[in-house]
């Protein structure tokens, strides 16, 4: 783990929050998709080599619950990691456990949440991008 994948912000509304992403960014290609077993919209695009990703939710869970106890604004960061069993055992060594069970995010990123405060009011993420899981750095 030595770079941030990306960083995930819960929004209200999806599209009035990507215009202005859009309009203050000049932001390129975006990435749309559903995750219903999230209860979540999403936007997504690349800055350099970070993704930004834009979550409204649809229904309850988590992202629901975020937004309504701290309003708009980052929900998680996400680590890269080459590999997700090794990290997630190393994290585990120094005491810090996984929340939840491995689970598919968008663009089929593999991704497993921390029980950690070191970022405080939002969720630390470890992820496994197959399109980065050969690229060093």
């Amino acid at each position: 783990m030595n770079r941030v994948h990306h960083l995930t912000f819960v929004v209200r509304d999806l599209e009035a929050s990507l215009a202005r992403f859009c309009r203050d960014f000049a932001v390129g290609a975006v990435h749309k998709e559903e995750l219903s077993d999230r209860g979540v919209l999403t936007a997504r695009f690349l800055s350099g080599e970070l993704w930004f990703v834009l979550v409204q939710p649809v229904s309850d869970g988590i992202p629901m619950q975020h937004l309504r106890e701290h309003g708009e604004g980052l929900l998680l960061v996400s680590f890269h990691t080459p590999d997700l069993d090794f990290a997630l055992a190393d994290f585990a060594a120094r005491g810090v456990k996984s929340r939840g069970t491995r689970r598919t995010g968008v663009g089929n990123w593999q991704v497993v949440e921390l029980e950690s405060d070191a970022v405080p009011g939002s969720v630390a993420q470890l992820c496994l991008d197959a399109e980065l899981s050969n690229v060093p750095g």
